[in-house]
C-alpha cells in the first residue's frame, strides 16, 4: 500500500491503516535518525507540517495538491537546494545531498498531483511557499459544480484531504474576495459559499 492511500479514506480498520504506514515509513528512517532532526516551526495553517519523531523519523512530512507545473517547480527547487543525489526505497524517490535529505512520493489525481514529501530540510520547507491547490474547476474539470451533490470518490478526496484544509487556512477576507472574483465560475462560487455555510451551521450546531 504506498503511503497515498493512507490520506484516503479505505473500508479497512484504522489499525491496519496505520501498519501500512509503518511498513512503508521502515524503508526510510535510514535517511531520517531522529537524533539529527532540525526544529522547524510554520507559521502556515495550510499545508500542515507533521513532525515524524513518534514514527521514528527525525523529519516532517507535508501532504500536497498541486497542477504539473508547481510539481515541476518543487523538484526544481529541491535540485536548485543541492539535494540531487537520488535513489529509491519502496515508492519513495528520496534526493540528498550530505545529511540533508527529501523522500518524494507522487501520485496523479484529477489533473493534477498529489505529492507527499518526507525531509529533513528546514530549507526547503520554508522555501515551499505557494503550493495551494489548484481550483477545483482546474483540478476537475469534467464535474458541473451546478448540479454537484454530495461529493464522491477522487472529488471527495481532493476536496477534504487539500482544498477544505486550504479554504479554512484563508482569512475571512481572503475567503470573500474569492468569492466575489467574477473571474471564478459562478457556479464553483456558489456550491463553495453553499459548503462554507454548511460548515458555520455545523461550527454553531457544536458549542
Amino acid at each position: 500500500m504506498s503511503f497515498f492511500e493512507y490520506f484516503r479514506k479505505k473500508p479497512s480498520p484504522q489499525q491496519v491503516r496505520n501498519q501500512a504506514v509503518d511498513n512503508e515509513l521502515d524503508s526510510l528512517r535510514a535517511f531520517y535518525p531522529v537524533e539529527e532532526r532540525e526544529d522547524f516551526n510554520s507559521a502556515e495553517d495550510y499545508p500542515k507540517v507533521t513532525d515524524l519523531t513518534s514514527a521514528g523519523l527525525g523529519a516532517y512530512s507535508m501532504n500536497i495538491h498541486v497542477s504539473t507545473d508547481a510539481c515541476a517547480r518543487v523538484k526544481q527547487l529541491i535540485a536548485d537546494l543541492g539535494l540531487t543525489d537520488a535513489l529509491s526505497s519502496g515508492d519513495f524517490h528520496t534526493y540528498r545531498n550530505g545529511a540533508e535529505a527529501v523522500s518524494l512520493q507522487s501520485a496523479a489525481l484529477g489533473k493534477g498531483i498529489s505529492l507527499l514529501l518526507i525531509t529533513n530540510s528546514s530549507r526547503l520547507l520554508h522555501a515551499l511557499t505557494d503550493v495551494s491547490p489548484p481550483a477545483p474547476w482546474l483540478a476537475f474539470p469534467t464535474v458541473d459544480a451546478s448540479v454537484l451533490g454530495s461529493l464522491q470518490g477522487e472529488l471527495e478526496h481532493w476536496w477534504q484531504s487539500y482544498w477544505w484544509p486550504y479554504w479554512q487556512s484563508l482569512t475571512h477576507e481572503q475567503r470573500k474576495n474569492w468569492l466575489l472574483n467574477p473571474d471564478y465560475p459562478e457556479a464553483w462560487r456558489e456550491y463553495i459559499q453553499l459548503q462554507e455555510a454548511f460548515a458555520t451551521d455545523d461550527r454553531e450546531s457544536s458549542i
